[in-house]
């Protein structure tokens, strides 16, 4: 239908290129995207629904290496992640949360490298709502890019 295509299409993709043109240009915040579960933590690249997102917002995904595969890329260790420091870390949830959390403490937060993270220290350490990050956001893409764009840029999208 012509209308849905409208309102549910075209709508929505200039929604979500009014955002991406606010965007600063001169800005490009490094960012970790990891998937948790209850069993266990590994990190996601570019080529993933909000790794493309956060891509589209000028953020540069620290796990990405051209010089690796992708499989050694998803296999990214916390060595590589103090290495590059990065600016946000946006966590992929999926299952029990409380289940996730207790994972990522095992896995992740009790390693003292991880306190030294700059994201960490300055609480850019973030744990997505599932509804608009881990199963596909349909008609609330644009809501799920503003999300992303507040958290990377919050004196531009207040």
């Amino acid at each position: 239908r012509d209308d849905l295509y409208e309102t549910n299409g075209m709508g929505l993709k200039e929604k979500i290129d009014e955002i991406i043109e606010k965007v600063p240009k001169d800005e490009k915040p490094t960012v970790l995207l990891m998937f948790a579960t209850s069993r266990n933590v590994s990190v996601r690249l570019p080529n993933t629904s909000v790794g493309e997102m956060l891509q589209d917002l000028g953020a540069e995904n620290i796990a990405y290496d051209t010089k690796l595969s992708e499989e050694e890329m998803q296999v990214f260790s916390l060595e590589k992640i103090v290495e590059r420091d990065p600016d946000f870390i946006f966590v992929q949830t999926m299952g029990d949360i409380e289940q996730i959390k207790e994972r990522l403490i095992k896995d992740v937060e009790t390693n003292p490298a991880w306190n030294t993270l700059t994201a960490v220290k300055e609480g850019r350490y973030i744990l997505l709502p599932k509804e608009l990050y881990l199963y596909k956001a349909n008609t609330r893409y644009a809501e799920a890019y503003e999300g992303l764009a507040k958290d990377l840029y919050p004196e531009v999208f207040e």
